[in-house]
């Protein structure tokens, strides 16, 4: 079947309400094994669809406490890279229990067509950190991990995948890895580009 602008808003409508019910377990069916999430600091991986519905329910608290109550989408771009997989420019708005609008994020999705359905194999943050600390400044909410000088975390996302950046060396978070060090293991599964010279030796493809 091929990808087409209709399946793409289905999976996206489908993605938007696993936010919204706070299913972590529909919502790592939606992606690929392992799931990367790139932006300009690091990739991060996680193994395992396990390890998806960990990171995501651990991240709930913070967006009950931020009032996220409903998330909606737009697809903005659509770009068919081959006849298995497309790039999607998507905007998710977040709004509270009252319906207002709390605020939005733009990120990039590559999806591919595992033959019973669309997954995402890796995600692009573009302003997802910025509009999180944006939203809990405002609300007066205190991010995990923000006194020690780590970002903030969109609302789709695990908030250990960026916690795990804390550590030092390469190591796993609950089946999510990412390495700060400069010098690579001997098989990376992740890196951080916050530092010169780091390796960009991460897998960024889904099997």
């Amino acid at each position: 079947m091929a990808i087409t602008a209709t399946r793409i808003d289905d999976y996206f409508t489908r993605y938007a309400a696993t936010l919204t019910n706070f299913d972590a377990g529909a919502w790592a069916k939606l992606w690929a094994e392992p799931g990367v999430v790139v932006d300009d600091a690091a990739s991060m991986v996680a193994e395992s669809r396990e390890a998806l519905v960990q990171g995501l329910s651990m991240s709930f608290p913070l967006h009950k406490r931020l009032g996220f109550a409903a998330a909606g989408h737009e697809v903005l771009d659509i770009t068919l890279v081959t006849e298995k997989l497309a790039l999607v420019h998507v905007r998710f708005v977040f709004r509270d229990v009252e319906g207002a609008r709390l605020s939005e994020i733009t990120s990039y999705y590559l999806l591919r067509d595992n033959g019973f359905g669309l997954q995402t194999a890796v995600c692009i943050e573009t302003d997802a950190a910025e509009k999180t600390r944006e939203l809990a400044t405002a609300r007066g909410v205190e991010l995990p991990g923000c006194a020690a000088g780590t970002r903030g975390l969109a609302p789709d996302r695990c908030e250990v995948l960026v916690m795990a950046r804390h550590y030092r060396h390469f190591a796993p978070v609950g089946g999510i890895q990412t390495r700060r060090s400069a010098a690579p293991p001997r098989a990376p599964r992740a890196y951080d580009a916050t530092r010169p010279g780091a390796a960009a030796s991460a897998p960024i493809s889904a099997h």
